[in-house]
């Protein structure tokens, strides 16, 4: 079932919201619904719709879409990019906050699809600590301790935001085929702003993962990828890296915490100013195959192109490296 949304966000005509209606009223457990938005509408006003009747798709059409607040997936939803290029979202103004983020708390499969998402922020609003809050996807339990399912990022970019893409608490979680660049910014720590902690991409305390084709190269803070338990009392299961980029980023290309198993496979980590591949207490079950590390580090003690910290049983082969550790 299809509707579309002019730039005043309403049916494009009577016959539209006729058949939606009549859709509505005669099957309510109907098939998803489909809406699609044109250059200047209100791409949380199809949303809202699509979440209000269960789930479905907003396709959003190539142009530029400037937003003040963010723009919230509800869940089951899909907010899906169509045209020769990609919609941009772009924040404006100085609201603090995410650009996309899920609505619901917890949220059950939120998907974004095809969008270039532009945070806005210049290299000295980014180098200097101005926001803290402008992530350029957020898809998590907002630290609200709550356990959530479906998380699916894929043939997106994110540009000019705090932290690049975040998401928390998540079973199956799959990010493909999306590039990020120039994300970044300072955490302001015992008063002192300090690089080193925002990050292209962080997933923490999820299970069943993949990353895949990814480009996380040039994050000005922080690293290409972590993966980690933010809260210290899990350990992430079933997580595959595969077939990435992260190189010359601020901290490390890669770096996956307490991980059990862990696929490590034909990545490219070059030109990051820590370590290219860094892991930790991974003791089963763990894949270093065929990945690239060169060029990483200038820094004593986290200078190396991959690092294995406190990891054991790992099936490790065909990697190009010059220096290495824990193995």
């Amino acid at each position: 079932m299809k509707t579309t949304l002019n730039k005043f966000g309403v049916g494009s005509s009577l016959a539209c919201a006729f058949v939606l209606s009549i859709g509505l009223i005669s099957s309510p457990t109907a098939s998803a619904l489909d809406v699609t938005v044109n250059p200047g509408g209100n791409i949380q006003a199809a949303l809202d719709q699509v979440g209000n009747a269960g789930g479905g798709t907003v396709f959003v059409n190539s142009g530029t879409y400037n937003v003040t607040a963010s723009v919230q997936i509800p869940n089951n939803t899909t907010l899906w990019g169509k045209g020769s290029t990609r919609p941009v979202i772009q924040r404006t103004g100085s609201t603090d906050t995410d650009i996309i983020r899920n609505k619901s708390i917890p949220f059950t499969n939120v998907k974004v699809d095809y969008i270039a998402v532009n945070g806005g922020c210049t290299d000295a609003q980014m180098d200097g600590g101005t926001y803290k809050e402008r992530n350029g996807m957020d898809i998590s339990d907002q630290h609200n301790t709550v356990a959530n399912n479906g998380a699916y990022i894929v043939n997106s970019t994110v540009t000019r935001s705090y932290l690049g893409i975040n998401v928390g608490r998540t079973t199956n979680v799959t990010l493909k085929g999306t590039t990020l660049t120039n994300n970044g910014g300072l955490l302001l720590d015992a008063g002192v702003w300090k690089k080193g902690f925002i990050h292209h991409i962080y997933i923490s305390s999820c299970d069943k993962i993949l990353v895949e084709n990814v480009n996380g190269s040039n994050c000005r803070s922080g690293m290409g990828l972590k993966i980690t338990d933010f809260y210290g009392n899990l350990t992430e299961t079933s997580v595959v890296v595969r077939n990435n980029t992260f190189d010359s980023n601020y901290d490390r290309g890669i770096a996956v915490y307490d991980t059990n198993p862990l696929v490590i496979e034909g990545n490219k980590t070059r030109n990051n100013l820590k370590s290219g591949i860094n892991l930790f207490r991974t003791t089963s079950g763990g894949r270093l195959v065929n990945n690239v590390a060169t060029g990483n580090g200038n820094q004593p003690n986290v200078a190396y192109d991959i690092w294995l910290n406190a990891c054991s049983g790992f099936t490790i082969s065909v990697n190009t490296y010059v220096t290495k550790n824990g193995f």
